[in-house]
């Protein structure tokens, strides 16, 4: 948990949009895990912002991980095969530099 602020936010910013607008601007701060007042400001300030990801993709990041540790093993146990064990480091590299990007 976050440390109680020692200096508070005490003005205010009142815009007009469209409804449609609105429902939009609510939820992609819904897909960005932040409140629309949070969104906004870090929008707005220019400060970075990363969409959340789905159930499904968390799962499928999951599994990348499972493989990764599974191609370790086996380039391991065949160390002797200089060939196969090279390809096997670049596909390991190549899903860590992905992974890397999420975790």
């Amino acid at each position: 948990m976050r440390p109680p602020s020692l200096v508070h936010r005490h003005e205010r910013v009142v815009f007009r949009v469209y409804s449609l607008e609105k429902k939009a601007i609510a939820l992609a701060a819904a897909k960005s895990g932040l409140s629309v007042s949070d969104y906004m400001r870090r929008t707005c300030l220019g400060k970075s912002l990363k969409a959340r990801l789905t159930e499904e993709e968390i799962g499928i990041y999951k599994l990348l991980i499972e493989y990764r540790n599974n191609f370790s093993r086996i380039s391991n146990l065949i160390k002797a095969n200089k060939d196969l064990t090279s390809e096997l480091h670049q596909l390991i590299h190549s899903l860590d530099s992905h992974l890397k990007k999420f975790i």
